[in-house]
């Protein structure tokens, strides 16, 4: 079998952690290691896969996030414990989006639809609860007209 590799960028951080959740989710999946991170009853139970799954996770992180893990941590305790502790919720969410709103300009854009996406995608995640939940797009800063 020829060398296999994670080609994409380790997490950091929160800088990341959105990226590299759906990335290390798609890597996973492409070598039938998905269930190792869902919570049950769709866990998976093949110790080798586990196994396997952790070594990837690890592998997939930068060194000062991996101290987090516990030498025993099955994959769903870590990918759980990663998103405790980088995914974005409330009102940290709610800060970046008004920030990517406030900073967004035309001028910076390539095309008006470039431009409007931006603001759509950073108004979309104001509508965004504390669990990570839509709380739907009436919520948003911007009223869009559809």
């Amino acid at each position: 079998m020829g060398q296999e590799n994670i080609n994409f960028d380790k997490l950091n951080g929160r800088s990341n952690y959105s990226t590299w959740d759906k990335k290390m989710l798609s890597f996973l999946r492409t070598r039938d290691l998905y269930k190792c991170v869902q919570p049950a009853p769709n866990t998976e139970n093949d110790e080798d896969k586990l196994s396997r799954a952790v070594g990837w996770i690890f592998l997939a992180c930068e060194d000062h996030v991996t101290h987090h893990f516990g030498k025993d941590d099955s994959p769903l305790q870590i990918w759980e414990l990663l998103h405790r502790t980088y995914a974005e919720f409330g009102q940290g969410l709610h800060l970046q989006a008004v920030m990517t709103l406030s900073h967004t300009y035309p001028s910076e854009c390539d095309s008006n639809d470039q431009y409007i996406g931006r603001m759509m995608e950073a108004d979309r995640i104001v509508g965004v609860d504390t669990n990570g939940h839509s709380s739907g797009p009436e919520c948003g800063i911007l009223q869009w007209n559809q």
